[in-house]
């Protein structure tokens, strides 16, 4: 699911790390497996189309294939832009992942590969990425997981290929702390720095309902030798314990105090997957206005074996202009895509267990759209 190789943070991204962007996930008791998923942005007071996200899975219910297309406003029709298809196991685990991207040509043309390995408990341990250059599959990054006596993750680290050396080469680690149920409740981020040591970078504090949900996640970065608020995200759930709101506030150092920044409301169908996301800003005026719409469609239910889990992708701030971080609870990796308003993909890389930094510096500015997994997530670049 990315391109081009991911940098390894330094200092300076360090004291960017303020712009966030959190994925959650809402394990629901069955989850059916998304068919396509319809974006539209706010535009002049209305819904315009901007993706669509169609999964194809074979007679297992596993996924197979995932295609982005976008809308050309110029011919009013849908245009293809990366699609991403998987070898899995017989456990429906990916043990392959080849993304490709769509030419000028009208051709289909590889960009990366994903290879995984798995321990006997089924949980990725490592993930070597590669990407296509000059005709041959280049090493870019691998991943690697640590587990616990109980599997549950304690460590994840990323290291990305020195092509000098031709040797691995440290870059991020994230260190967790999980409760007796295994939801991590710390976690802290660490850069390898030129001095060849680990430097703190963010550190997340997670509280959970009694239903084992999260209820809030406090973020602080590492400033001057001691954490300093930056984010605070905060969960809301029906009766059923599925999301219908999740709120994102950041920490005004003027003032002392949390500010409004971003919310996502979602409508939820009877199993509790969201079939209706709409997201919005706070702005100037101290309101809500809409920014995104996600409208879900789902394969027919066969049967509780055939539902898998589905991630939520939030994104935050918009607009930005420095770093962006990813951040996600999940166990397995992912793969995010930087993509441009024509579809051509300008950035991409691998999304750690819980936060990953993006540089967005070098970005001319305008709109943009981050692709992880199965879902999009628009931003503007200042």
């Amino acid at each position: 699911m990315r391109t081009n190789k991911i940098k390894k943070n330094n200092r300076k991204q360090n004291s960017y790390f303020a712009v966030i962007f959190f994925l959650i996930f809402n394990f629901n008791s069955f989850c059916q497996n998304i068919q396509n998923t319809l974006i539209e942005t706010w535009t002049n007071g209305n819904w315009q189309n901007s993706m669509t996200l169609s999964n194809t899975y074979d007679s297992n219910q596993y996924l197979t294939n995932y295609l982005i297309k976008t809308w050309d406003t110029n011919s009013n029709t849908w245009k293809n832009s990366n699609q991403y298809n998987y070898v899995n196991n017989s456990l429906g685990n990916p043990t392959q992942l080849i993304i490709q991207n769509w030419d000028v040509s009208n051709t289909w043309v590889n960009s990366q590969k994903y290879v995984y390995t798995y321990n006997s408990n089924n949980k990725i341990i490592t993930n070597l990425i590669q990407t296509w250059t000059n005709g041959n599959w280049q090493n870019s990054m691998t991943l690697s997981n640590t587990y616990d006596s109980n599997q549950y993750l304690t460590n994840y680290l990323i290291k990305t290929w020195d092509t000098n050396s031709n040797t691995w080469k440290n870059s991020n680690q994230y260190n967790y702390v999980n409760n007796s149920l295994g939801n991590p409740t710390q976690l802290i981020i660490q850069n390898w720095d030129v001095s060849n040591t680990w430097v703190n970078s963010q550190k997340y504090v997670y509280t959970y309902n009694s239903n084992n949900k999260i209820i809030t996640n406090l973020i602080q970065t590492w400033t001057n030798g001691n954490w300093q608020n930056s984010m605070t995200l905060s969960n809301t759930y029906d009766s059923n314990q599925y999301l219908t709101n999740y709120l994102i506030k950041t920490w005004d150092t003027n003032s002392n105090t949390w500010k409004n920044s971003n919310q996502y409301n979602y409508v939820n169908n009877s199993l509790g997957n969201p079939t209706q996301l709409i997201i919005q800003n706070w702005d100037v005026s101290n309101t809500w206005v809409n920014s995104q719409k996600y409208t879900y469609n789902y394969v027919p239910a066969l049967s509780v074996e055939n539902f898998n889990f589905e991630k939520r992708i939030i994104a935050y701030p918009n607009p930005a202009n420095d770093i962006i971080t990813i951040t996600t609870s999940n166990d397995n990796e992912s793969v995010f895509y930087i993509i441009d308003q024509s579809g051509k993909i300008i950035k991409s890389g691998i999304l750690s267990m819980v936060d990953t930094n993006i540089n967005i510096e070098a970005l001319p500015k305008g709109i943009y759209f981050i692709k992880i997994n199965k879902q999009n997530v628009k931003f503007i670049k200042e």
